[in-house]
């Protein structure tokens, strides 16, 4: 099924009211609206077809795939207005041969003229795609990693719920430009036709970068200690110890339908240091909370987003947009604290997490509480999660946020509470790990010749 292009850049008003040529860009598999997504070293294959109702002088076609991001940040009160930056970080040209073109170069009318295209979606883009200063090594490789379709609309209004802010968006399309000489223009060719034609496209990321860019976030508490208090003087009772490790990353469909996402699990462990002969407090609930940030700035990112809860008032040209998805609630009634002594050492798991995340601390000396409980982490089938990315302007992270209550028994009836925010990794789950199918293919330019092109345009 052919489906016309949905967007033609501005014109001049007197080209505007001319006829022009028209284009339609056929995608194979697809029909109106953003239906098949595409994902890492997928094959992009159509035809353009292009009629005219009058003969038509032109100079040259340009068909390309290209990836363009768009991000704008309000001004303060006292400069009101937005900031706005353009970035297009891919583009893969099509090339043409020269009998492919009519030899008058005039377009003829009762004449459909056909330009067959095929593009693979690359596996990461080239360096020059970010080029701006930088101050963390991890930065380059991260950026150059394809981010997903975010917060774009599709064909004919169509628009899946990503949990995107309207100030920024990413979008892929196929574009198709007819070229005019122009004299005594500052440029030499000049578009008179305009249009493309948005793609879904859902790449694969490196888990283990993003891995060591988590890590690196000191907003995450993957290790929390409160005093247990109660009484009008406030009694100290003891310290308890919540920590947690960054769990395996959940895996979304490729297809983008959210029917095959494999979930994940977590491990939540507990210790009670008494002071005296204190009994540990009773558990009630852990609740599990998804954290969607979406940092988006008007200026290319030096380090990552992930220092910070918030953006600092006086980052004119940064913007932060949180969203927290309630994600379940489980209650400790089954489980039960095991006494231990301080003189046998910590259990493995704690061992483990003082080794492998570097979480512990020394123990308190004396005996001990400990208890531990593992729950699955499943995502609601009503939102179209993206996968986690950094992008030279636009990154989406997640954090869970594990929220355990507690009471003192015989000693106070109020619940207190203490919180976990702990990373977690959202990846596509590659199709050729299923079925070998894609890593046999050529390199992601194929047959096309194309480059990656890159620029950057603030107003």
């Amino acid at each position: 099924m052919v489906s016309n292009s949905i967007f033609c850049r501005g014109l001049s008003s007197l080209e505007y009211n001319t006829p022009r040529p028209r284009v339609t860009i056929h995608v194979d598999g697809q029909g109106p609206g953003l239906n098949k997504p595409y994902t890492t070293l997928d094959q992009i294959e159509g035809t353009v077809s292009i009629d005219v109702n009058h003969t038509t002088k032109f100079h040259d076609i340009d068909i390309s795939f290209e990836g363009y991001s768009k991000v704008s940040v309000e001004r303060t009160v006292q400069v009101p207005g937005q900031r706005v930056a353009h970035h297009t970080f891919l583009r893969l040209r099509q090339p043409i041969a020269p009998d492919a073109y009519p030899k008058s170069g005039f377009l003829e009318p009762k004449r459909s003229y056909q330009f067959p295209f095929i593009f693979v979606i690359p596996e990461r883009l080239l360096p020059q795609s970010c080029d701006h200063e930088q101050s963390d090594v991890l930065i380059r490789p991260t950026h150059t990693q394809l981010p997903p379709t975010f917060g774009s609309h599709g064909p004919g209004g169509s628009y899946l719920n990503d949990m995107a802010p309207d100030t920024c968006q990413i979008s892929y399309a196929i574009r198709v430009r007819i070229l005019k000489e122009s004299p005594g223009d500052s440029r030499p060719l000049r578009p008179f036709v305009d249009v493309s034609r948005k793609l879904r496209v859902i790449p694969i990321i490196n888990r283990e970068l993003l891995r060591k860019v988590n890590e690196k976030g000191r907003q995450h508490s993957m290790r929390r200690e409160k005093p247990v208090k109660c009484g009008l003087i406030k009694q100290n009772l003891g310290q308890l110890v919540v920590t947690a490790c960054q769990p395996e990353p959940i895996l979304l469909d490729h297809l983008g339908s959210g029917t095959h996402t494999t979930d994940t699990a977590i491990t939540v462990h507990l210790q009670f240091h008494p002071k005296g002969d204190e009994q540990p407090p009773q558990l009630k609930t852990l609740q599990i909370k998804l954290s969607v940030l979406t940092f988006h700035a008007s200026t290319p990112w030096k380090s990552h987003p992930l220092g910070v809860d918030s953006i600092d008032p006086g980052e004119i040209h940064q913007d932060l947009a949180i969203k927290e998805v309630p994600l379940s609630s489980y209650s400790f009634a089954s489980t039960g604290w095991t006494k231990q002594s301080s003189s046998k050492g910590p259990t493995r798991s704690l061992r483990l997490l003082t080794k492998e995340r570097r979480l512990g601390e020394s123990l308190i000396q004396g005996n001990y509480y400990t208890t531990s409980i593992t729950v699955p982490i499943t995502l609601p089938k009503n939102i179209h999660f993206v996968s986690t990315f950094h992008s030279c302007f636009i990154s989406r992270i997640y954090n869970l946020n594990l929220c355990v209550s507690y009471y003192m028994p015989k000693k106070s009836i109020l619940k207190s509470t203490l919180t976990l925010k702990v990373p977690i990794t959202l990846d596509v789950a590659a199709p050729f790990l299923w079925d070998g199918s894609k890593r046999n293919e050529s390199g992601p330019c194929l047959d096309c010749n194309g480059a990656w092109n890159t620029g950057i345009e603030i107003s």
